[in-house]
């Protein structure tokens, strides 16, 4: 069955990296790319009436600028990397652009989003821009990659599924992951997070039941590591660059509704050169 991809682009440069990644991540399956670009109009200084005196211009330069944009990507991208098994269709709206993701996700059943992003870096920390934040606090419907501008194009990587496994793996979770990894020539590692000297017989149980569940979908055996803390997570990532992490993000709580707390991994932030997957309960 075709993955659907939605891939929401905006600078020329960024964009064509990020499809270079997902391309050879997929290379070997049957893949829709949506290539997804928003935009609005400048209401600055109008009122209701200058509004409806507007001719048809006023409209159309940001719809023509948007899929002229979605069309250059596509032609730069497919230029250098013809790959029969992936087909490209582009969405252009006029929209906010988290509206537009959900809309979409639920329109053309989208497995996974993938998002580029440029860090925002403050002395030793890095965070997510407001986009890539949003996106990943309010599009909750699929699983959502982010992909750094650092990240580097490989032909083989392993998916680092890391977890405190307090609780057991959900099996729409592990079936989101078989979706979407299942045909593809990719490895699994299971990072447990949490003092490997503390951990309940529960936790360990946990984990051994996921290990077991993706030992059938990885391409050779799944093996495990131990970090003391999320936050170590980034260390790790450092060290293994071919690596793809993934997350689980739970129910978001009261206070995280209202916008007053954000989810673990919007903390934790990105991990330079390499991808993180949110896969939401």
């Amino acid at each position: 069955m075709s993955k659907k991809i939605l891939v929401p682009v905006h600078h020329l440069k960024e964009s064509v990296k990020a499809l270079e990644y997902l391309s050879n991540l997929f290379a070997r399956q049957e893949c829709t790319f949506y290539l997804l670009h928003t935009y609005s109009y400048k209401m600055t200084g109008l009122d209701s009436l200058q509004l409806l005196h507007e001719d048809e211009a006023f409209f159309a330069k940001p719809k023509e600028a948007s899929e002229k944009l979605i069309l250059s990507i596509k032609a730069k991208f497919v230029s250098a990397h013809l790959n029969n098994r992936h087909t490209f269709k582009e969405v252009s709206e006029c929209s906010n652009l988290v509206s537009s993701i959900n809309r979409n996700v639920s329109k053309f059943q989208i497995d996974i989003v993938a998002v580029s992003m440029q860090a925002i870096q403050k002395g030793l920390y890095s965070f997510y821009n407001s986009k890539t934040t949003n996106i990943l606090e309010k599009v909750r419907s699929c699983p959502v990659m982010v992909l750094p501008s650092t990240v580097v194009p490989s032909n083989r990587s392993k998916i680092v599924f890391a977890s405190n496994f307090i609780e057991p793996m959900g099996q729409g979770e592990l079936a989101q992951l078989i979706n979407i990894f299942g045909n593809t020539n990719i490895d699994f590692k299971i990072v447990q997070v949490g003092d490997e000297s503390f951990l309940s017989d529960a936790q360990i149980e946990n984990r051994g039941t996921f290990r077991v569940s993706l030992s059938g979908i990885s391409k050779s055996p799944v093996k495990e590591a131990f970090v003391n803390s999320l936050d170590s997570l980034k260390g790790y990532g450092h060290e293994h660059t071919k690596s793809i992490i993934c997350l689980l993000d739970g129910k978001p709580s009261f206070l995280r509704r209202l916008g007053f707390a954000k989810s673990p991994i919007t903390t934790l932030g990105p991990i330079s050169k390499i991808p993180l997957i949110a896969l939401h309960v």
